[in-house]
């Protein structure tokens, strides 16, 4: 999987690393992860797996909100809504009795 990293100047414009930059940077983040606890370690991975859920979260809300917005009609907007709204609902019931 490559990670696309950008590097913000000093006047605010982003730029792009290389992908050498970037496999050179998560090497050197990797070697240094090996020096946390292994507590900070199980930390630190739950929150890359928060951070990669919710990226496809937004994702998918994305992909929502565009669906509504080329609904033919209002009908068929309440519809997708309704199902989305469903959807969530469930999504939230779950991770709500996962938690316990």
């Amino acid at each position: 999987m490559t990670v696309l990293l950008s590097i913000t100047s000093k006047d605010g414009t982003r730029k792009p690393l290389s992908e050498r930059k970037t496999k050179q940077l998560a090497m050197m983040t990797a070697m240094s992860l090996k020096n946390l606890s292994p507590e900070l370690q199980l930390e630190l991975k739950d929150l890359q797996q928060h951070i990669s859920d919710s990226e496809a979260y937004m994702v998918g809300l994305d992909t929502v909100k565009q669906q509504i917005l080329e609904a033919k009609n209002h009908d068929e907007r309440s519809k997708l809504m309704t199902y989305f709204v469903e959807v969530e609902r469930k999504r939230l019931e779950r991770k709500k009795t996962s938690r316990g």
